[in-house]
């Protein structure tokens, strides 16, 4: 397998919704390029070594840390009618759904305005223009407000609901607990991940912001007059708050984030938020004195915010060194134990414990590798075009076409929608993924948008598969076809953020076209993409589990990485898969592991239901499941393959 470590970057697909943590994410899917893309192919000799290693090797114990035990979520009984009432039951926990949707919705009119296309319908009114408050208290009032939701759900008669109601029962009652558990670790959570923070985020959402009337102008401008103090006061005082407890980043992670910074405040007049305001307000046909005034209002409100860049990068430059160690969770104790117990649980979507998550990578890397070696057999000579061939046929929109054929007969069929393509504003080039897709309104997914990064696109040799990963039939399909059940899943469920569950569908997708597209060599697409799931994915993920949980350092990582590219190569990689796993512990666990989830649940319906195992059947089986974890996705994977038998 083949490296090349000149090239770093992050999993081909990244989703940001409405979060109930610190941050409020624009809602769109990226699809970013693998971390360790084209890691090389060292042949069939090294890659039957490392499958007879893998084989041998046992999952490693901590190291000098001890391992928390297990604590079950907390348990209440709940109070029965002495005749159930269904009728009664699913109502209360209709009005629980929305209610708590209203809540989410309560936050910010971008929010709202991505969310649903007529609010008005449910009764929803425009939230204030703010981006709230960012503090340890509020995180504490949020926590107060969904505990009493918790106690309203417990309230309901969980035998009295249909199965469908159940499911959705039990998704709230998980997602909440994930939400209380993790208010606990506040100070160890962060906003400003290299990979995906606020920083990069919050200037990209005023780009998706749609100006359909006055109204959202002065809403946009609005927040964007909010966003100053947001970033310069509220972003910076938890920084600092985070120094003083010793929670802080360490300074390699911090250059990067101050890079990210300083490259949006030193813009000055090229800042993408005057142009793309500029444009959006002559749409609306304004008497010159009103657009003059919204103009000037802008102008103002982007210099503020790019001051405020520039304090923020001061501040944090000022807490330089500030980090109690290498940012490792374990170096924290018990504690840091804990909050990488419940912050992988949320990341994977699934209850799961790290010793479990490990093991379950370490399987996917062993079914990748296994994929990898059995192209190579099939086509021994395709070793040597490792890289060559540009899996396009034309444009994106041919792409997407091509895909949308290829998919026909696999995949249950879409309701009418249109899809048009976009590009990335050319200051955000650098920073921005090659490919992106905002994800629709819940109540309307008739109208889609991939976002294109023309720069990235020129260098990206699988855009088959980026189109895949974000079009048909990732992102793009999985979100229509999930818009279309709301009254099955209720409206809480369509919000929740569920990357891993997401993400999993997504990459999915792109073994799809690997195997099943007809243009290109079926063995030459699977062997790029498993050797970039390997390499940029899996390994990545495993990683961060070793370094957080079993107190791994850069001797182990090597020594891990031999096995699979040797011990050349994994000296030049061992640093650089250490300090991705130092910038964000759970970036790579969110998409590998609820991967491998999904992954391993194909492979055991293959392998029950043998020649009677029908591809399509078992896609729509995962879909009309709808939005929720995977520890509940699973029993009703399995009670679907008992019944096809």
């Amino acid at each position: 397998m083949r490296f090349c470590p000149e090239n770093p970057g992050c999993p081909r697909g990244k989703e940001f919704q409405t979060m109930k943590r610190f941050i409020r994410s624009l809602a769109f899917c990226l699809a970013l390029s693998l971390a360790f893309c084209c890691m090389g192919c060292s042949g069939l000799n090294q890659l039957s070594d490392a499958l007879r290693g893998l084989a041998a090797r046992e999952t490693p114990a901590p190291s000098a840390t001890p391992v928390p035990e297990q604590t079950a979520a907390p348990q209440q009984e709940t109070p029965a009618p002495a005749e159930p009432e269904p009728a009664a039951a699913g109502e209360l926990l209709a009005a629980l759904d929305l209610a708590l949707f209203k809540k989410d919705m309560e936050s910010d009119p971008l929010t709202l305005k991505l969310t649903l296309k007529n609010p008005d319908a449910l009764g929803i009114g425009m939230p204030e223009a703010t981006w709230g408050e960012l503090s340890y208290e509020e995180t504490m009032r949020t926590a107060a407000e969904y505990e009493a939701f918790l106690t309203q759900l417990e309230q309901i008669d969980r035998s009295a609901l249909s199965e469908d109601e159940q499911l959705t029962y039990d998704t709230i009652a998980q997602e909440l607990y994930a939400f209380l558990a993790s208010a606990e670790y506040y100070y160890y959570d962060e906003v400003l991940s290299p990979y995906n923070g606020l920083h990069t985020n919050l200037p990209f959402n005023f780009v998706l912001y749609d100006l359909d009337n006055e109204q959202d102008v002065e809403n946009y401008l609005a927040l964007l007059e909010d966003a100053a103090r947001y970033m310069a006061e509220d972003v910076l005082r938890f920084e600092q708050e985070k120094a003083e407890l010793g929670t802080f980043m360490n300074d390699v992670t911090l250059d990067k984030v101050l890079e990210h910074i300083k490259d949006f405040a030193d813009a000055g007049e090229g800042c993408f938020l005057y142009a793309t305001f500029a444009d959006s307000l002559t749409a609306l046909n304004l008497d010159a004195d009103a657009e003059a005034a919204y103009l000037a209002r802008n102008e103002a409100a982007v210099d503020g915010l790019l001051a405020a860049y520039h304090t923020l990068y001061d501040g944090l430059d000022a807490l330089r060194g500030s980090a109690s160690g290498t940012g490792a969770l374990c170096e924290y104790g018990q504690e840091g134990l804990d909050y990488f117990e419940q912050g992988l649980n949320y990341a994977a979507c699934s209850e799961i414990t790290p010793d479990e998550a490990y093991n379950l990578l370490e399987n996917e890397i062993l079914a990748e590798l296994y994929k990898y070696v059995g192209a190579l057999s099939a086509e021994p000579d395709i070793e040597a075009q490792y890289g060559t061939i540009d899996l396009s046929i034309g444009t994106s929109e041919e792409n997407l076409s091509m895909l949308e054929e290829l998919m026909a007969g696999y995949y249950p069929e879409l309701p009418a929608h249109t899809v048009r393509f976009i590009d990335v504003p050319e200051e955000l080039e650098d920073q921005f993924s090659p490919a992106a897709y905002l994800v629709p309104p819940i109540d309307d997914a008739s109208e889609n948008t991939i976002i294109i990064n023309l720069k990235t696109m020129e260098e990206d040799t699988r855009l088959l598969d980026t189109i895949a990963h974000e079009g048909y039939p990732g992102h793009m399909y999985h979100y229509i076809y999930l818009r279309g059940l709301v009254e099955k899943t209720g409206w809480y469920r369509q919000n929740m953020g569920l990357t891993g569950y997401y993400e999993s569908w997504s990459q999915s997708a792109e073994n799809f076209f690997d195997e099943y597209n007809t243009a290109f060599s079926n063995a030459y697409c699977t062997i790029m993409s498993a050797d970039n799931r390997i390499s940029g994915l899996l390994l990545p993920a495993a990683i961060s589990i070793g370094v957080h949980y079993y107190g791994w350092d850069e001797a182990k990582i090597t020594e891990y990485v031999a096995a699979y590219f040797g011990e050349e190569a994994a000296a030049e990689l061992a640093p650089l898969y250490l300090e991705i796993a130092l910038d964000d512990a759970f970036y790579y666990l969110e998409y590998a592991v609820g991967y491998s989830l999904l992954q391993q649940e194909q492979r055991d319906a293959k392998a029950e239901l043998g020649e009677a195992f029908d591809l399509r059947a078992f896609h729509e089986a995962f879909l009309s499941i709808g939005p929720t974890y995977f520890n509940l996705i699973a029993p009703r994977l399995d009670a679907w393959v008992a019944a096809q038998r």
